[in-house]
């Protein structure tokens, strides 16, 4: 293979090369010596064959090799032969790309099994090699399963070990945090409405103009109401209006109005020349105008919450420092979206690195600062599986976005190719493959713009802000709000920032893990993480899918973080305010040890059923009971106990019965039934002609027949239970 020479003379080269050495193969070779690699794994039109006429270029991609078929060994056995590299042309010398893979002949050998072939049809004797077959078959797999269940049993036990150092290590901290005084932060108090502040009006000048006798005032402008009291108006701050309901009375309706009053200690302070009202209520003939009024509140109230959300939001915000804007070269990305958006619509914008923070700005020269202080945790997700790259900050202290705090901020952009194809054009296998391609190169390009981004901005950062990277192969699917999310575990941080709204949890504030919903026979779990800080809530994460316990447990085991599991879910809130009330107590009796108890107590009630019958074995005595229970409980419908359904002469044997014998049977029963219930009514009357039998076809005859029957419901908690039943109605009794 040299630039300029073609590819037939190629192959003729290679097919007299094999003439010389040996003549016999040449009627078991291929009809070609390899094909080139290029849009496609095996490009046609360089193919390495006598009709090929196209001449070898540099940098060119062959896979080169020699194959040869139906080959006899001594013993008159076949087999095939294929010998193969990978060759890069170039312009004085060749690149062998797999000169440094192994050429053993056990790494590049394997064979068929015989077992695959169909066996002949003859008598006994295949049955015979049919189970032979199946038995080594059988072997094989028997080994494979047993050498998995004892690497699980192995890694467990390895687990299992690691987890009870966890815990002990877990109770020496809680003890020291006990002893310091540190167990446990205490929430922020919330004080409550400040009745000394509530100024709706400065002077009675200011009250507006137009308010009207006997009528509610709505004033949105000053967050008041102005309510008719004994032929005045008094006037009320909306903050303390506790709740507003109304009712119709067909020609009137009526509004009542509850208010805040301060509390008790704030109560004796205030209360000095003052009354306080607890409740008004209003009635008025004109239904519409109340209604109106009553909606008006509504929306005021909504109006005050808002207003009140954002003040406190304000006083949360903690001022960040100025950013030093760097003046040479810096780094940027460029035509990136942010989330959340800044004026509630979505805008293109640059990315710069500067040298204590992050600045954004966008087209409408809208600008968000980011100092790398007030990061906790910066994330860079590649494109990989994904159809968005972004670069992600989780923050210390919320910023205002809009009219909101946030602590998470990203920035992103699309990884595949928007445009598409409308005309009515038919699109080819070699268009698609172009498309493809095309987006391949541009998620390589902008992972690598991305990353060098990334690098640089570290470097410039001097170790104040590292990125995180997703480790996509660890990553389960669970539902840590409403929806099912792809979660994906990082270096110090769990995440989804794919969709919204954005989970992060941060690993280090994690005390402990705890599996709920784990038994057999369910098809997901739920995950609780506990915080080191016992005032906040605990962190669900539910509707896992089973096949990811292990992996999720082998992932906590290795990042040192306690887990447990049980098969209830636990009230999390009334633990945590018992461990806040007492927490020596808690301290003292083991800490975290109760829940590796209740998974112990777990684990022995099933061994225990393992090891006397079967936990989903019916008794005899059972199926009795099931069977009287399931008895007409009306008396004239009641049938005595040897007519059952299934009476000892009436089993149904191995091979069963079809339709015909077991609706004659059921026809029988029945004409049986009905004679039972004439002769409990004391027969036919005296002097009545006796009743003439007819004749009925059987398919009118099961129309007419309705016979009450109780039947056996199939329902979830059925299924979660693992018990069978027959969806016809039918008992399943086992047959002695």
């Amino acid at each position: 293979l040299r630039p300029g020479v073609s590819i037939k003379s190629v192959y003729e080269k290679a097919l007299n090369f094999i003439k010389e050495k040996n003549s016999n193969l040449v009627d078991y070779l291929l009809s070609y010596f390899g094909y080139g690699v290029g849009l496609e794994f095996k490009e046609s039109i360089t193919l390495i064959s006598a009709k090929t006429e196209r001449n070898v270029e540099v940098n060119m991609c062959f896979n080169v090799m020699v194959g040869a078929n139906n080959l006899q060994t001594g013993d008159r056995k076949s087999y095939a032969i294929m010998l193969a590299d990978t060759v890069i042309v170039g312009d004085s010398t060749n690149e062998v790309v797999t000169l440094s893979v192994s050429k053993k002949y056990e790494d590049v050998s394997y064979s068929l099994s015989e077992g695959a072939q169909q066996p002949e049809t003859n008598g006994n004797n295949t049955g015979r090699a049919t189970t032979q077959q199946f038995q080594r078959n059988d072997a094989g797999r028997n080994l494979r399963q047993n050498a998995n269940m004892m690497f699980q049993m192995q890694n467990e036990e390895q687990r299992s070990k690691h987890q009870k150092d966890l815990l002990r290590n877990k109770q020496d901290e809680l003890e020291q945090r006990l002893q310091s005084g540190n167990f446990g932060k205490v929430a922020k108090i919330n004080k409550g409405t400040n009745f000394e502040s509530l100024i709706a009006y400065k002077s009675p000048n200011d009250l507006p103009k137009d308010i009207k006798k006997h009528q509610i005032y709505v004033d949105f402008k000053n967050l008041a109401l102005i309510l008719p009291f004994h032929g005045s108006s008094l006037v009320v701050h909306i903050a303390t209006v506790k709740s507003v309901s109304k009712t119709e009375d067909g020609k009137s309706a009526s509004l009542r109005i509850n208010f805040n009053i301060p509390p008790g200690s704030d109560l004796v302070k205030m209360q000095q020349n003052l009354a306080f009202i607890r409740e008004m209520t209003f009635k008025s003939a004109n239904v519409s105008h109340l209604l109106e009024t009553f909606k008006k509140i509504k929306d005021l109230q909504k109006k005050q919450k808002d207003h009140q959300q954002m003040s406190k939001d304000r006083e949360e915000m903690v001022q960040q420092e100025d950013l030093t804007i760097l003046k040479s070269r810096r780094p940027a990305l460029q035509d990136l979206k942010i989330r959340p958006n800044i004026s509630g619509k979505r805008s293109h914008g640059t990315l710069e690195c500067h040298q204590n923070g992050f600045r954004y700005t966008t087209n409408k020269n809208e600008k968000v600062d980011i100092i790398f202080s007030n990061v906790k945790h910066a994330i860079y997700q590649p494109c990989e599986g994904e159809m968005i790259i972004v670069i992600h900050f989780h923050l210390k202290t919320p910023l205002m976005i809009g009219k909101k705090k946030t602590y998470d901020i990203q920035f992103y952009t699309e990884a595949g190719l928007q445009s598409e194809d409308l005309d009515f054009r038919r699109r080819g296998d070699y268009d698609e493959e172009e498309q493809e391609e095309r987006e391949r190169a541009l998620r390589r390009k902008l992972n690598a713009e991305f990353e060098q981004f990334v690098k640089t901005s570290e470097e410039l950062a001097k170790d104040q802000i590292i990125f995180d990277i997703p480790y996509r192969e660890l990553g389960f699917f669970g539902s840590p709000n409403r929806a099912s999310v792809f979660l994906v575990p990082t270096l110090s941080c769990l995440i989804n920032i794919t969709e919204t709204p954005f989970f992060v949890l941060t690993l280090e504030e994690v005390e402990v893990a705890h599996f709920e919903r784990v038994q057999f026979g369910l098809r997901n779990f739920d995950l609780c993480f506990v915080p080191k800080d016992y005032a906040k809530p605990v962190i669900r994460i539910s509707a896992i899918p089973t096949e990811h316990l292990e992996q999720i447990k082998n992932w906590l085991d290795k990042i040192d973080i306690l887990y447990s599991e049980g098969t209830v879910n636990l009230n999390w809130t009334n633990v945590l305010n018992t461990i806040k009330k007492d927490p020596s107590g808690f301290v003292e009796e083991g800490g975290w040890a109760f829940l590796q108890e209740s998974d112990n107590e777990d684990q022995s009630q099933s061994e225990g059923l393992e090891e006397g019958d079967s936990a989903f074995t019916v008794s005899e005595e059972e199926i009795e009971e099931q069977i009287t229970e399931s008895e007409y409980s009306d008396e004239d419908d009641e049938v005595d106990e040897d007519e059952s359904d299934f009476e000892g002469e009436e089993e149904l044997d191995e091979e069963g019965m079809d339709w015909d014998e077991m609706e004659e049977m059921e026809l029988q029963r029945e004409e049986e039934r009905m004679n039972e219930m004439e002769r409990a009514r004391g027969g036919p009357k005296s002097g009545s002609k006796p009743q003439q039998k007819t004749v009925v076809n059987r398919s009118n005859q099961r129309k007419k027949v309705v016979h009450p029957q109780t039947c056996l419901l199939y329902t979830s908690d059925a299924a979660d239970d693992l018990l069978c039943v027959d969806l016809g109605g039918r008992r399943i009794i086992k047959k002695k």
